[in-house]
């Protein structure tokens, strides 16, 4: 099965579409068929869970209503076995004030890929920042379900975002900027109550319009986001939520960091159904496990709290319990931080007596940083801002000897290809 959207733009009241699923881009091999309503209580956009498809195959599907035919989109189901090579690309922060989508536009261009995974900032919640040289909608702050919507109608309208989604599978999750900067379970750091209201409403509405913009089957409105995918016996994918589910209150302090040793960024359940998922899968003999999620998890010298360095305890569990389980072949994919980085995952990477770089030895994972597709690259935002903090973090490279490579200058993304080798 697999999940087909769309919107109905410009429609007033309820309009009712037909859906269409075939085996080729002329639609002539019809395999299932059915109707939609687009209604204004989900803003018109329509999603269909489309079942009884065959598995590992290329479907291409399309809306009608009337005398109109929507694009082709085309799409692929999940194998259940005899999986030998997995494609994906990886993107993440695209803030259309920052920079062009052509980075889309290259991922749309790519020929045998199984999905694209979005690991978030998909839209930006902020205002105008281009004193109008670059319009957005609205050009306000985004705060009401009715502002969601419209920035999410906004970037939808780039013909290099349409491509990307018409021609691949998305499996996304969010990150900060769907909601506010800087959230957590119950604020953010771009959010003031007496100001902008609560933080439950506001969250709430942009839960709400993530679900209907996104192409993710919705078991249920309040559902959480985090879940899993199988590739045959060759990768599982596990997607996580490291921002509104179970994630405390950042601190800034090392010292208050290291005085609260229970403190979480999963939250119990989810962390307890990460660490089940990895079992399961070492278990059945899975070839890689593949960790989709929002911020850096290796260590990096408590290079940002708000990244899992500002929660060294929940990364420790982990990282223990893969070491004790055996689980290993895990790879990491991350966003948020508008920069390429490739890292082993160590428990403790600055101890030679527990993790050495020729080798690997100690290393209980690997992890990839997708760059920004739009937004500004780490290396330009420091230089701009603070010219000596750029200048520390380049001196402190050397100093990090699990880091493989790091680019802080491009915007980008990953493209992940996966086989039994490599």
């Amino acid at each position: 099965r697999v999940v087909i959207w769309t919107r109905l733009d410009g429609a007033t009241g309820a309009e009712a579409l037909e859906w269409l699923v075939a085996r080729e881009p002329g639609l002539r091999r019809v395999v299932r068929r059915g109707r939609v309503v687009a209604d204004p209580s989900n803003d018109f956009c329509c999603k269909i869970d489309v079942d009884r498809l065959e598995p590992g195959t290329t479907y291409f599907y399309a809306f009608r209503i009337r005398d109109q035919c929507s694009a082709v989109g085309r799409t692929r189901t999940l194998a259940r076995q005899g999986v030998e090579n997995l494609r994906f690309a990886v993107a993440a922060c695209a803030n259309y004030q920052q920079g062009s989508f052509a980075a889309y536009d290259h991922i749309a261009g790519l020929e045998s890929l199984d999905a694209v995974l979005h690991l978030g900032d998909y839209i930006y919640e902020y205002g105008d920042q281009s004193a109008g040289r670059l319009p957005i909608d609205p050009p306000h702050e985004i705060l009401t379900l009715a502002d969601y919507r419209r920035r999410y109608a906004f970037y939808r309208r780039d013909s290099a975002l349409q491509a990307c989604h018409r021609e691949h599978p998305f499996i996304a999750v969010w990150d900060d900027h769907e909601s506010a900067n800087n959230a957590w379970r119950d604020g953010a750091g771009n959010h003031d109550p007496a100001r902008e209201g609560a933080w439950s409403e506001r969250r709430a509405a942009a839960i709400q319009a993530w679900r209907e913009w996104m192409p993710v089957r919705d078991a249920a409105s309040r559902s959480p986001i985090h879940r899993s995918f199988r590739f045959g016996d060759l990768a599982d994918l596990v997607m996580l939520d490291t921002r509104l589910e179970g994630r405390e209150q950042p601190l800034a302090s090392p010292r208050d960091i290291a005085a609260n040793p229970g403190r979480e960024l999963l939250g119990s359940a989810q962390e307890t159904w990460l660490l089940d998922e990895l079992d399961a899968s070492q278990a059945r003999g899975t070839r890689w496990r593949l960790l989709g999620q929002q911020v850096v998890f290796a260590p990096l010298g408590n290079f940002n709290p708000d990244q899992w360095d500002g929660y060294p305890q929940a990364r420790r569990r982990i990282l223990e319990h893969m070491r004790r389980a055996g689980i290993d072949n895990v790879v990491i994919l991350t966003g948020d931080i508008h920069s390429s980085w490739a890292l082993d995952v160590a428990i403790d990477p600055y101890d030679p007596a527990r993790y050495d770089r020729q080798s690997g030895r100690g290393a209980q994972a690997v992890e990839f940083v997708t760059p920004g597709i739009a937004s500004e690259p780490l290396g330009n935002y420091l230089a701009r801002r603070d010219p000596d903090a750029h200048a520390r973090m380049v001196e402190a490279i050397p100093g990090q000897p699990h880091l493989r490579f790091a680019d802080h200058a491009n915007r980008g993304f990953v493209s992940l290809e996966v086989n039994v080798e490599r």
